[in-house]
């Protein structure tokens, strides 16, 4: 059975705290569950941005967003 993926955000320092034991409430969070295509996307782009970042380190410069 294929487990649910979730990218969670407490709305709050208790919503916060009740996470970080695994309590947490729906209501205390916003969220957003992701498809295995949407996760394996992001895994890929993470991946991706974790290059970058080592790149940035090597260089010793900076990572420019230009959106």
């Amino acid at each position: 059975m294929e487990r649910e993926k979730y990218i969670r955000v407490p709305k709050n320092k208790k919503a916060m705290e009740y996470y970080d034991y695994g309590i947490q409430k729906e209501e205390q969070m916003e969220e957003m569950v992701l498809s295995e295509e949407q996760y394996s996307k992001l895994d890929e782009e993470l991946v991706r941005l974790k290059e970058m970042l080592n790149l940035v380190i090597t260089y010793k410069t900076i990572v420019g967003f230009d959106f």
